[in-house]
C-alpha cells in the first residue's frame, strides 16, 4: 500500500508499522453516510483485506463526530423519486454490507470514536473489534425516533452481544443515547479518553497488536468470529433491511427526516 490514498469522503493512510488509518472525511456533514461514502468505505475495506502489509486498522471520523448515520438530505432526495424503492434498497443493503466486510476483514479494527456515533454510525462502531472513545462521544441507535425499526446494520445482534439484551432493547425502543461514561460501564467501549489523547492512545494500542505475529492475530480474530456466526449476521442484516424498507418513507418517517434535516448540518 502506498503512503496515502484518497477516495471520495474517505481518507486511507498508511501510518507505518503495519497500521492503516481509515477516516470518514465529511466533517461538515458530521461524517454522515451518503452513497459515495458507503462505496468509498467498501473500496477501502477491500483494499485493506487484500494487503498483507496491513496488520491493524484504526477507524475514525474527521472533525467533531465519528459518524451521524445516514445522510438525510440524500435520503429525502431518493424519496422524491417515484421509483425510489430500488434505490433505497440498494443504499440500505450497501450500508449493511459494510458491517459484514468489517467482521470478515482479516485484520483487527480499532474504532477510535471521536464524537457521536448515531444510527448507522453506531453500527460501524459495533462492527469494530475494539472500541475506544473520547469523552465527547455518545451512542444512539436513533432509528425509532425516525419512525423506523429500532435496529439496523447488525445492531440487533451486535448490540445485545456487547451490553446485554435488556439494555440494547431499551436503547432501541426509546431512541435514547449512551454517554461515553455509560458506554464504558456497559462494556460497549474499552476506554474513555480525553479527545486530544484519543489518536495517540489508539495508535499505541494498534502498535502493540501490530507487534504480534500477524498470522496469530488474524487467526485469533477468526476464532472470535466463532461466537457470532457470520452466516447468521448476514441473514440478520437482510432481515433488518427488509424491516426498514417496510417503514421508510411512511408519513411519520418523512416528517421526522424533514424536521431533523432542516435543523442539522447533515
Amino acid at each position: 500500500m502506498g503512503e496515502s490514498s484518497q477516495m471520495p469522503s474517505v481518507v486511507l493512510e498508511f501510518a507505518g508499522n503495519g497500521i492503516t488509518l481509515l477516516r470518514i472525511q465529511r466533517p461538515e456533514k458530521l461524517n454522515a453516510l451518503d452513497r459515495r461514502t458507503i462505496e468509498a468505505l467498501s473500496a477501502a475495506f477491500t483494499q485493506i483485506a487484500d494487503d498483507d502489509s496491513v496488520r491493524v486498522v484504526i477507524l475514525s471520523g474527521a472533525g467533531t463526530a465519528f459518524c451521524a448515520g445516514g445522510d438525510l438530505p440524500e435520503v429525502l432526495e431518493i424519496g422524491a423519486d417515484p421509483q425510489w424503492e430500488p434505490r433505497m434498497q440498494q443504499m440500505m443493503a450497501s450500508a449493511a454490507a459494510l458491517v459484514l466486510q468489517m467482521r470478515r476483514l482479516p485484520q483487527p479494527i480499532i474504532a477510535a470514536i471521536n464524537g457521536p456515533a448515531v444510527g448507522g454510525g453506531m453500527g460501524l462502531a459495533m462492527a469494530a473489534d475494539i472500541r475506544l472513545c473520547s469523552t465527547s462521544a455518545y451512542f444512539s441507535t436513533a432509528f425509532i425516533a425516525l419512525g423506523l425499526v429500532g435496529f439496523e446494520m447488525g445492531l440487533s445482534v451486535l448490540l445485545p452481544g456487547a451490553i446485554g439484551a435488556s439494555a440494547a432493547f431499551e436503547l432501541a425502543v426509546t431512541g435514547g443515547r449512551l454517554s461515553a461514561q455509560q458506554a464504558e460501564r456497559l462494556n460497549l467501549v474499552r476506554e474513555v479518553i480525553e479527545p486530544e489523547e484519543l489518536p495517540s492512545r489508539a495508535l499505541q494500542l494498534a502498535e502493540t497488536i501490530a507487534s504480534r505475529s500477524p498470522a496469530a492475530v488474524r487467526a485469533t480474530k477468526e476464532m472470535m468470529n466463532n461466537h457470532l456466526s457470520l452466516a447468521h449476521l448476514q441473514q440478520t442484516l437482510q432481515t433488518e433491511t427488509a424491516a426498514q424498507m417496510q417503514r421508510i418513507f411512511s408519513e411519520e418517517n418523512r416528517a421526522a427526516i424533514e424536521k431533523i434535516a432542516r435543523k442539522s448540518p447533515r
